[in-house]
């Protein structure tokens, strides 16, 4: 947690077109995913989370066109054929040099092949203090939760963008259109985020979410 203790407040930073209305601050430090970071102000502090194998492979083949303070990787199980074995394959090799990458796995074997903190552990104890936990299965949800960790243990403040479901269009915050079966914004998986997301409206957090979907944020400036 200490590379997040200088900074003044922790920001989501998604790809829906509410990121567009982000005002970058350097005091700050943007939690990105995939290519969300490629939305950033040059010379932002960032971090950067990846469970996607496809972006995972770039990754590993041309790195970020910015520089993370600390990439993870969420891999949860290692089993032959699954994300986290096809991770471990692809990056074992560079985990014990490269203080810069982390795997987030409740596998202990990761801790064999050099992974020197394994946050997975945090993660389960902050989401269980909420009685609504983070559905996940989406890339957004995945760094809001890693966002929460920071906020609650350090007392920063968080905002959210780009967390938009759909809603604002069905474009990214950088023009391309998204893939109309795109899992954020299926009836289903909208209904079970959307109930997390008021959740955690309606819970005593220094959480700011200006999100078209279910941000707290734009209610208050309609009034």
């Amino acid at each position: 947690m200490k590379i997040a203790e200088k900074y003044k407040e922790i920001v989501v930073v998604a790809s829906g077109p509410s990121a567009k209305n982000i005002k970058y601050d350097k005091n700050n430090l943007y939690i990105t995913t995939n290519s969300s970071y490629l939305l950033l102000d040059q010379g932002m502090d960032f971090i950067h989370i990846l469970n996607d194998l496809a972006y995972l492979s770039k990754f590993m083949a041309f790195g970020l066109k910015q520089k993370p303070l600390k990439v993870y990787i969420y891999a949860p199980y290692t089993n032959k054929n699954n994300f986290g074995y096809k991770v471990m394959d692809n990056i074992k090799k560079y985990i014990s040099n490269n203080n810069n990458i982390e795997i987030v796995s409740q596998d202990a074997n990761l801790e064999d092949q050099g992974n020197k903190v394994n946050i997975f552990n945090e993660l389960n104890l902050m989401n269980d203090e909420f009685s609504v936990k983070n559905p996940g299965g989406n890339s957004g949800l995945m760094i809001l939760n890693f966002a929460l960790l920071l906020s609650t243990r350090l007392n920063k403040p968080i905002s959210v963008y780009g967390l938009d479901a759909g809603e604002g269009g069905r474009v990214y915050a950088d023009g391309r259109v998204t893939n109309k079966n795109h899992i954020a914004m299926r009836d289903k998986h909208k209904q079970i985020m959307g109930q997390y997301l008021e959740y955690l409206n309606s819970q005593n957090l220094n959480y700011k979410n200006y999100s078209y979907f279910k941000g707290n944020m734009l209610l208050e400036e309609e009034v």
